[in-house]
């Protein structure tokens, strides 16, 4: 699967209850903390709450993201309350 094959995978994995589906280009700069989650919360919280470790990391890796990113866009969904996951903490945390 391309680098369009895992956009798609994941976007329309975390889109699939909301009305708004968010594009890989608004994921990428959510995770990189050059945009606020604001209206695009409920989708990231499918992205660290539900979406597969392996979807994520694939994500990560077909976007060039340091996993430091991941981390600190993981710490900011956790202050807005949202849900925490221990196998992407596990991950995180080696």
């Amino acid at each position: 699967m391309g680098h369009k094959g895992i956009d798609g995978l994941v976007t329309g994995a975390i889109s699939k209850c909301w009305r708004r589906e968010i594009d890989a280009g608004t994921l990428v700069s959510i995770l990189s903390g050059q945009r606020e989650a604001d209206d695009w919360s409920p989708h990231l919280g499918l992205f660290f709450e539900e979406l597969s470790m392996e979807s994520i990391i694939r994500f990560l890796l077909a976007h060039e993201l340091n996993p430091t990113l991941l981390v600190r866009a993981y710490g900011r969904h956790l202050a807005r309350g949202g849900g925490r996951r221990l196998a992407l903490e596990e991950w995180i945390h080696g």
